[in-house]
Protein backbone atom coordinates (compact mmCIF):
# COMPACT_ATOMS: atom_id res chain seq x y z
CA UNK A 1 0.00 0.00 0.00
CA UNK A 2 3.05 2.10 0.85
CA UNK A 3 4.24 1.56 -2.54
CA UNK A 4 0.98 2.65 -4.43
CA UNK A 5 0.85 6.18 -2.46
CA UNK A 6 4.54 6.98 -3.00
CA UNK A 7 4.17 6.04 -6.96
CA UNK A 8 0.95 8.05 -7.54
CA UNK A 9 2.73 11.33 -5.93
CA UNK A 10 5.75 10.02 -8.42
CA UNK A 11 2.94 9.78 -11.06
CA UNK A 12 1.28 13.05 -9.89
CA UNK A 13 4.90 15.08 -9.99
CA UNK A 14 6.37 13.88 -13.47
CA UNK A 15 2.60 14.69 -14.94
CA UNK A 16 2.44 17.88 -13.13
CA UNK A 17 5.87 19.10 -14.21
CA UNK A 18 6.03 20.98 -17.21
CA UNK A 19 10.20 20.78 -17.40
CA UNK A 20 11.21 20.98 -20.86
CA UNK A 21 14.25 18.66 -20.98
CA UNK A 22 11.72 15.85 -20.29
CA UNK A 23 8.72 16.94 -22.53
CA UNK A 24 11.72 17.51 -25.69
CA UNK A 25 12.62 13.41 -24.53
CA UNK A 26 8.97 12.43 -25.16
CA UNK A 27 8.99 14.48 -28.43
CA UNK A 28 12.24 13.04 -29.62
CA UNK A 29 11.34 9.20 -28.71
CA UNK A 30 10.30 7.47 -32.28
CA UNK A 31 7.74 5.88 -31.55
CA UNK A 32 7.57 3.73 -35.05
CA UNK A 33 11.06 2.74 -34.71
CA UNK A 34 9.55 0.59 -31.62
CA UNK A 35 6.73 -0.85 -33.50
CA UNK A 36 8.93 -1.55 -36.76
CA UNK A 37 11.27 -3.60 -34.64
CA UNK A 38 8.28 -5.76 -34.23
CA UNK A 39 7.86 -6.33 -38.15
CA UNK A 40 8.13 -9.95 -38.67
CA UNK A 41 9.81 -9.20 -42.07
CA UNK A 42 13.11 -7.76 -40.11
CA UNK A 43 11.90 -11.13 -37.59
CA UNK A 44 12.09 -13.13 -40.20
CA UNK A 45 15.46 -11.70 -42.36
CA UNK A 46 17.35 -12.23 -38.99
CA UNK A 47 16.21 -15.90 -38.44
CA UNK A 48 16.73 -16.98 -42.01
CA UNK A 49 18.86 -14.42 -44.13
CA UNK A 50 21.28 -13.43 -41.63
CA UNK A 51 23.16 -17.25 -41.42
CA UNK A 52 24.34 -16.27 -45.01
CA UNK A 53 24.05 -12.56 -45.56
CA UNK A 54 25.41 -10.91 -42.43
CA UNK A 55 25.01 -7.21 -41.34
CA UNK A 56 27.46 -4.69 -42.43
CA UNK A 57 30.54 -4.86 -40.42
CA UNK A 58 30.09 -8.73 -39.22
CA UNK A 59 32.81 -10.23 -42.58
CA UNK A 60 33.39 -13.11 -40.51
CA UNK A 61 31.79 -16.26 -41.82
CA UNK A 62 29.65 -14.50 -44.49
CA UNK A 63 28.41 -16.54 -47.17
CA UNK A 64 26.80 -14.27 -49.30
CA UNK A 65 26.40 -10.23 -49.71
CA UNK A 66 24.99 -8.26 -46.99
CA UNK A 67 21.45 -7.89 -46.74
CA UNK A 68 22.08 -3.60 -47.66
CA UNK A 69 23.83 -5.07 -50.68
CA UNK A 70 21.03 -7.09 -51.74
CA UNK A 71 18.76 -4.35 -51.39
CA UNK A 72 20.89 -1.50 -53.22
CA UNK A 73 21.30 -3.72 -56.72
CA UNK A 74 17.34 -4.55 -56.38
CA UNK A 75 15.81 -1.02 -55.48
CA UNK A 76 17.08 1.38 -58.80
CA UNK A 77 15.16 4.82 -58.97
CA UNK A 78 11.76 4.37 -60.02
CA UNK A 79 11.24 0.82 -58.59
CA UNK A 80 7.94 0.11 -57.01
CA UNK A 81 7.11 -1.37 -53.50
CA UNK A 82 5.57 -4.55 -55.99
CA UNK A 83 8.53 -4.82 -58.36
CA UNK A 84 10.88 -4.87 -55.97
CA UNK A 85 9.19 -7.42 -53.77
CA UNK A 86 8.31 -9.21 -57.01
CA UNK A 87 12.34 -9.07 -57.96
CA UNK A 88 13.01 -10.62 -54.62
CA UNK A 89 10.71 -13.13 -54.70
CA UNK A 90 11.38 -14.43 -58.18
CA UNK A 91 15.00 -14.47 -56.92
CA UNK A 92 14.69 -16.52 -53.85
CA UNK A 93 12.03 -19.29 -55.71
CA UNK A 94 14.37 -19.91 -58.61
CA UNK A 95 17.72 -18.34 -58.12
CA UNK A 96 19.70 -18.77 -61.25
CA UNK A 97 22.91 -17.22 -63.05
CA UNK A 98 20.97 -15.47 -65.35
CA UNK A 99 18.95 -13.75 -63.05
CA UNK A 100 21.60 -12.23 -60.89
CA UNK A 101 21.95 -8.49 -60.94
CA UNK A 102 24.96 -8.91 -58.28
CA UNK A 103 27.38 -10.59 -60.56
CA UNK A 104 30.73 -9.61 -58.94
CA UNK A 105 28.67 -11.25 -55.45
CA UNK A 106 28.22 -14.52 -57.37
CA UNK A 107 32.01 -14.63 -58.57
CA UNK A 108 32.64 -14.13 -55.09
CA UNK A 109 30.04 -16.63 -53.54
CA UNK A 110 28.83 -18.37 -56.05
CA UNK A 111 24.52 -18.74 -57.18
CA UNK A 112 22.37 -18.55 -53.61
CA UNK A 113 21.29 -22.05 -52.84
CA UNK A 114 17.47 -22.62 -53.01
CA UNK A 115 16.16 -22.30 -50.17
CA UNK A 116 12.77 -23.71 -49.05
CA UNK A 117 11.68 -20.27 -47.70
CA UNK A 118 7.36 -19.92 -47.73
CA UNK A 119 6.63 -17.39 -50.38
CA UNK A 120 4.78 -15.30 -47.83
CA UNK A 121 7.70 -14.87 -45.87
CA UNK A 122 9.54 -14.01 -48.56
CA UNK A 123 7.06 -11.03 -48.94
CA UNK A 124 7.31 -9.80 -45.69
CA UNK A 125 11.18 -10.01 -45.72
CA UNK A 126 11.43 -7.69 -48.99
CA UNK A 127 8.42 -5.68 -47.56
CA UNK A 128 11.04 -4.79 -44.95
CA UNK A 129 13.71 -4.61 -46.41
CA UNK A 130 12.09 -1.98 -49.13
CA UNK A 131 10.99 0.10 -46.25
CA UNK A 132 13.82 0.10 -44.17
CA UNK A 133 17.68 1.45 -43.96
CA UNK A 134 19.59 -1.86 -43.75
CA UNK A 135 22.61 0.08 -43.01
CA UNK A 136 22.35 0.41 -39.44
CA UNK A 137 20.79 -2.77 -36.98
CA UNK A 138 17.81 -0.24 -35.76
CA UNK A 139 16.08 -0.30 -39.21
CA UNK A 140 14.48 3.07 -39.04
CA UNK A 141 12.36 3.82 -41.78
CA UNK A 142 14.13 4.83 -45.23
CA UNK A 143 13.93 8.50 -45.72
CA UNK A 144 13.41 9.07 -49.40
CA UNK A 145 10.87 6.14 -49.85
Amino acid sequence: MKYLKVLAIFLLLVVGCKDQSIDQKIDDLDISEAVQSKHPGKLLMEAQCYVCHKPPGEDKGRLAPPMKAVKNHYLKEGVSKEEFISQITKWVEEPSLKKSKMYGAVQRFGVMTKTEFKKEDVVLIAEYMYEHDLGNHHGKKNQRR
